[in-house]
C-alpha cells in the first residue's frame, strides 16, 4: 500500500541507515549506506568531500535515496532527485545528524572529533520524485 505525505516524512524522520544511489562515469550506480537528516524542509546526507559519492555528484547530479525500516512489515521511501552540494551548514548538519543517531551527548562528542578530521560536504536533494510504500497486507 502507498504512502501518504505524512507517512512518508514519519519514514524519513527515523534515525535508520539508508542507502543513497549516484551514478558513474560509466553510467553504473555507486551505492553506499549513508545518515540521512530532514532539515528545513529537504533531506539531506553529509559525505566526505573527496568521496567517490561526492566526485559522482559533481559529474552528475542524478541520486536516489532509499530509507527502509527493520521491523515488520517494512516501509520503505525512495526519494530520486537532484544533488545540491554545498559547505553551507556542514557544522550544524554534522552535529545535527550525529545527535539523531547516537543520542545528545555521544552524538555532540562524535560530531566535534569527526569535523576535526575529515572534510565533509553536504548533499541536499532536491526531490524529482517522492514514493513510499508500507508492505503490510491489506
Amino acid at each position: 500500500m502507498r504512502l501518504n505525505s505524512d507517512q512518508i516524512e514519519e519514514v524519513i524522520k527515523k534515525p535508520i541507515i539508508s542507502i543513497v544511489a549516484t551514478l558513474r562515469k560509466d553510467g553504473s550506480a555507486h551505492m553506499t549506506p549513508v545518515w540521512h537528516i530532514l532539515y528545513e524542509d529537504f533531506v539531506y546526507i553529509v559525505i566526505e568531500d573527496s568521496s567517490v559519492k561526492s566526485k559522482n555528484l559533481k559529474n552528475d547530479d542524478r541520486i536516489s535515496l532509499c530509507i527502509a525500516t527493520e521491523t515488520k512489515p517494512q516501509k520503505w521511501v525512495q526519494i530520486n532527485g537532484k544533488a545540491q552540494l554545498t559547505k553551507n551548514n556542514i557544522q550544524e548538519l554534522v552535529m545535527l545528524m550525529a545527535i539523531h543517531y547516537l543520542g545528545k551527548s555521544e552524538g555532540a562528542e562524535y560530531s566535534k572529533n569527526v569535523l576535526k578530521e575529515l572534510d565533509f560536504i553536504a548533499v541536499k536533494i532536491l526531490p524529482d520524485k517522492v514514493i513510499g510504500f508500507d508492505m503490510a497486507e491489506e
